[in-house]
């Protein structure tokens, strides 16, 4: 901490781990609210290879006042852990931490807490902890000294800030926190005989003045611990270790459960080759669940959903959940109740809307037409029944939280669409003082394509300058006219759609990848395949600027150009701007290692849901 100079200081364990983004996230809700402390999420793991459980904060976000923290401490709502919070440095104040060999991480947060204006609590996890052997907290012969002068910090705290605290909540914390962790951790951790005397001796004192019924209307098992040690120690202290071995050994039999055993059926696809769909089939497929597809009916009317409904009967047979894939919003409904009867959850994506699809990318539908309200309703349905619900940024996650009032953080997922394997660094296109630029995608309002035709044909007169567009689509014929009209035939290539794999061959060949230009809501909040395809194969992209940039830019820095939005003028700057000479860091490893974090995180959630 004396050689620490930031602002914040975030403590992490080395033999532990957490995502490539997780500070970026504490930095950034810090940033937002100005809160002293950001308290978020933590997964804890017995096992480096099986997942673990959520651990630590509360599933909300939200900016509370110091003492409504302190309520939460007590309630064990949140707790001492240091690797979950980011802290402002200034209120750690001077030797925050006693010289404890454990629990000192508790009294320092305390301390911080205490000398706190607001804390944000985020939903977001953000650490993963590993439960070691040798860990402080796991030795045979823990100090329940420790477990004393950490109950003593609380109260000086409380009594310090005069927080406003119910006595009721403070007997409470006395009895989760010292009195029934003092009798069960020797006996947890095999400590020797008089360790163990001594836990449940000191158990009997400090719960000595605690009520049983006010326990037990806050939490059935504090309460029960409170009196079998008050009033049946010896039966407290044969029992429990053999009510532990029974359940370390029911939650390995669920582990071991875990892997080919486990069926999700994956519905509704109608490509399996479509990046999205692969993208989230592979990581459940790969060694922890057998993946039962069913593919998307082509017959019409109402045989098509009789024979949708009765693929997803037949796929999810004995499953562990149910997911609708991207396409696959009018299946809901029958998916839903399907889910319901089998008693699994029901995880949805929401990665290409039925609205946004039909109404802001074609424009076959007007909002407040009929189609347009049954596009938005069937939309809004999904969001709401859905267990989980899936989509493809932290911005359009948290739009779907506040919009659906059943939804939380939670339970809504931001699976990046990353990049396919074959998208990794390839050297540069020899260099020339052609400035080659590449476009992929359908011709549809979302890319705002007529605002790329009038930037390029502004920046060919401040350096030379090739155009290729890849697409298909009805939108193509006018993009035709308009190249022909701003005079850019000759430096201007058209293609029809190439096989995914060919793409590779294309951005190799070119400087730079343009992004997302349209002036809708979804233009402003996507983050496209090609964006994360230019950036793994090494390539300058541009695209308009946007809030769901945040999350890319700290891992690829300047290579991600921004423009200002429905700026021709500020895309004509930015491509007379690039250098095509530049080489940049090979960041595909760390942009899939983003992805896979993300996508891991969701499929642990499936691996461990119930209905």
């Amino acid at each position: 901490m004396e050689a620490a100079r930031g602002e914040y200081i975030w403590f992490v364990d080395h033999d532990d781990d957490w995502f490539p983004d997780s500070a970026t996230r504490l930095a950034r809700t810090a940033g937002e609210t100005g809160a002293d402390i950001v308290s978020a999420r933590a997964e804890y793991r017995h096992d480096p290879d099986r997942p673990g459980r959520v651990i630590d904060g509360v599933d909300e976000r939200r900016t509370v006042a110091r003492d409504e923290y302190l309520r939460m401490m007590l309630a064990g709502r949140v707790h001492g852990f240091l690797w979950s919070k980011l802290i402002r440095r200034a209120v750690f104040g001077v030797a925050p931490f006693p010289s404890l060999t454990s629990q000192s991480d508790f009294v320092g947060l305390l301390r911080a807490v205490g000398a706190a204006t607001t804390v944000a609590v985020i939903p977001d996890v953000v650490y993963r902890y590993l439960r070691r052997p040798g860990s402080l907290t796991r030795v045979r012969s823990p100090r329940l000294s420790n477990l004393e002068a950490a109950r003593d910090a609380m109260h000086d705290v409380i009594a310090a800030t005069k927080a406003p605290v119910d006595p009721g909540l403070v007997d409470y914390f006395d009895a989760w926190f010292y009195a029934g962790a003092a009798a069960f951790t020797p006996i947890r951790w095999n400590a020797p005989a008089a360790v163990r005397d001594d836990g449940i001796r000191r158990a009997r004192a400090a719960s000595a003045h605690l009520s049983i019924g006010a326990l037990l209307r806050r939490n059935r098992g504090t309460a029960a611990t409170i009196a079998a040690v008050r009033y049946a120690p010896a039966l407290y202290r044969v029992g429990l270790p053999l009510a532990l071995r029974l359940k370390d050994g029911l939650r390995d039999a669920r582990a071991g459960r875990r892997g080919r055993g486990v069926a999700v059926a994956y519905v509704g696809i109608h490509d399996p080759d479509y990046p999205r769909n692969a993208r989230l089939r592979a990581p459940l497929a790969d060694g922890r669940a057998r993946v039962v597809p069913a593919g998307k009916s082509r017959s019409p009317g109402a045989r098509g959903a009789v024979a949708d409904l009765a693929a997803i009967w037949r796929a999810s047979r004995g499953a562990r959940a149910i997911v609708v894939s991207e396409f696959g919003f009018k299946l809901v409904p029958g998916a839903w109740c399907i889910a319901r009867l089998r008693r699994v959850p029901l995880v949805v994506d929401g990665f290409v809307g039925l609205a946004e699809t039909h109404i802001d990318d074609w424009g076959t539908a007007r909002r407040r037409s009929a189609r347009g309200i049954a596009y938005r309703s069937i939309d809004a349905l999904a969001a709401t029944v859905a267990d989980a619900y899936l989509i493809d940024t932290d911005l359009r996650a948290a739009a779907v939280v506040a919009r659906h009032r059943r939804r939380t953080a939670a339970n809504t997922f931001a699976i990046p669409v990353g990049a396919p394997a074959w998208a990794v660094s390839t050297p540069l296109p020899e260099t020339d003082t052609t400035l080659r630029v590449l476009y992929y995608g359908n011709y549809i309002p979302l890319h705002g394509l007529p605002l790329v035709v009038d930037a390029v044909a502004e920046a060919r007169l401040r350096r030379p300058v090739s155009l290729t567009l890849i697409g298909g689509g009805d939108g193509r014929t006018p993009i035709e006219r308009a190249v022909a009209d701003r005079g850019l035939g000759p430096i201007t290539t058209f293609e029809d759609p190439v096989p995914e794999t060919a793409l590779r061959d294309r951005i190799a060949a070119h400087d730079v990848v343009l992004g997302v230009f349209g002036s809708s809501a979804k233009a402003r909040s996507v983050l496209a395949n090609k964006l994360w395809q230019g950036l793994a194969c090494g390539r300058a992209v541009i695209t308009q600027d946007s809030p769901a940039l945040d999350e890319l830019r700290p891992l690829v820095g300047d290579q991600l150009i921004a423009t200002v939005p429905g700026d021709a003028g500020s895309l004509a700057d930015a491509l007379v701007a690039v250098d095509p000479a530049r080489r940049y860091d090979d960041r595909s490893a760390l942009l899939e290692e983003y992805a896979d974090d993300r996508t891991n995180r969701l499929v642990e959630w499936i691996l461990q849901a119930r209905s």
